[in-house]
């Protein structure tokens, strides 16, 4: 049986997805959310197994969520920025000025 402190350190996406989550795209936020939760729980699993082999293969699935946690956080990022500058040309361009109000 394999000590606790025999898998790699993790590296925790949570902190960085629900800033996400926040700041940049509501739904990319939530996915990567969604993943971050899925690997941190599947490497808190991996510590206590007692199979050497089942410890490897959820380290494994909660590296691959971790790989899809920081590609949707990526996503996010990509798609707040570009949502804030269409925002910011429309607006000084004054294409908003001309909007019908409701």
């Amino acid at each position: 049986m394999y000590a606790p402190n025999s898998l790699p350190p993790h590296a925790n996406k949570m902190m960085w997805s629900v800033l996400c989550t926040v700041f940049c795209c509501l739904l990319g936020g939530i996915f990567a959310i969604v993943y971050s939760s899925r690997s941190n729980g599947l490497y808190n699993s991996a510590l206590f197994a007692s199979d050497p082999s089942l410890q490897q293969s959820l380290y494994y699935q909660s590296e691959q969520a971790n790989k899809t946690a920081q590609t949707w956080i990526t996503i996010s990022i990509i798609a707040g920025i570009l949502g804030a500058t269409s925002g910011a040309i429309a607006w000084f361009s004054g294409a908003m000025a001309n909007l019908p109000m409701a």
